[in-house]
């Protein structure tokens, strides 16, 4: 991975950039955009934060209210730019429609998934670390002065993509980034309650609706259940960690899977014990990390579901034997 100093290079110039990273936005990447912009805000180069929504209502406090939020079918707004900062993505397809924007443009690529492709002019990119917002923090903390909206920002999604500090991607240098910023007032404890204690009711109700519909394949050894996305209902990025971490914790349970059904695509999520999930999700394009991984089909779930299983039943019984 390069050094801090293309990146303070960018904090300290007057490019005019645009700063986003991939749609349907989780903590870590919302919280890396936020911290970024922070610390360009009022610089003398000029930052236009854009991400292809929706943002999930429980994540939204870490958004700045300049961020511009696009939906896939909406028309693009014209930007003018140098460079592109993307944050938290694998490859340019993850920006969904925001990638047109930055056709062309200088590219800075900070990330942390082990299949990254390396798409940028300059790549940030350390696969050991546990978010996107882990690697800007040890990048810059001894270099520029970072104030405390930065450090809540990259706190929160170090703890959103760790779940809570209790994956295995937790690591010393995860402790020690956030144990100095606790020393610098960081209040830890609220930002674990706002990401992880909090529910609305409606949210809380799509949670029951995911475990209701659990289900089991080769004895216990897999776990599935579907989220429908309808109209009037919240996004199910409110509670699909929550929902797959609790599968996975199952006794006996070795793969969870999440299909959220949104028409006609499908998007699915994958969660392990030991199992690498990154290899069936790249079965169709998809990607991520050995325990942790995904892919978006553009095919009904009814069509998605058979084949899905199918590939994990057979990659779980060949690992096994």
């Amino acid at each position: 991975m390069n050094d801090a100093a293309s990146l303070l290079d960018v904090l300290h110039g007057h490019k005019k950039i645009i700063l986003t990273g991939h749609s349907d936005p989780d903590g870590d990447c919302l919280g890396a955009i936020a911290g970024l912009y922070f610390l360009l805000q009022g610089k003398h180069g000029r930052v236009t934060g854009i991400i292809e929504g929706p943002v999930p209502d429980r994540l939204s406090f870490l958004l700045p209210s300049e961020i511009l939020v696009i939906n896939p079918e909406e028309e693009l707004p014209e930007v003018e730019a140098d460079l592109a900062i993307v944050v938290d993505s694998g490859d340019m397809k993850r920006l969904g429609r925001v990638g047109e924007m930055i056709e062309g443009l200088e590219i800075i690529n900070i990330d942390h998934h082990p299949d990254n492709e390396n798409f940028g002019d300059i790549n940030l990119v350390d696969a050991k670390a546990s978010s996107a917002c882990e690697i800007l923090g040890l990048l810059l903390q001894d270099n520029i002065h970072l104030p405390p909206r930065v450090m809540q920002a990259w706190g929160a999604g170090i703890l959103y993509d760790t779940g809570g500090l209790r994956h295995p991607n937790t690591r010393t240098q995860t402790l020690e980034l956030l144990a100095c910023w606790m020393g610098k007032g960081l209040k830890l404890h609220l930002l674990q309650e706002r990401l992880f204690g909090r529910n609305s009711r409606a949210s809380f109700g799509l949670y029951q609706e995911a475990l209701r519909g659990l289900d089991f394949s080769r004895e216990g050894r897999i776990a599935w259940t579907v989220i429908r996305q309808e109209i009037g209902k919240p996004s199910p990025r409110e509670v699909t960690q929550k929902v797959i971490d609790e599968i996975r914790g199952i006794e006996g349970v070795e793969v969870a899977i999440l299909f959220v059904d949104q028409g006609e695509r499908t998007k699915v999520s994958f969660r392990s014990r030991n199992f690498p999930v990154n290899v069936i999700a790249s079965l169709w394009g998809g990607g991520g990390h050995v325990r942790a991984a995904g892919v978006t089909r553009e095919e009904k779930f009814e069509e998605v579901f058979p084949e899905i299983l199918s590939a994990v039943e057979e990659k779980l019984d060949e690992w096994n034997n």
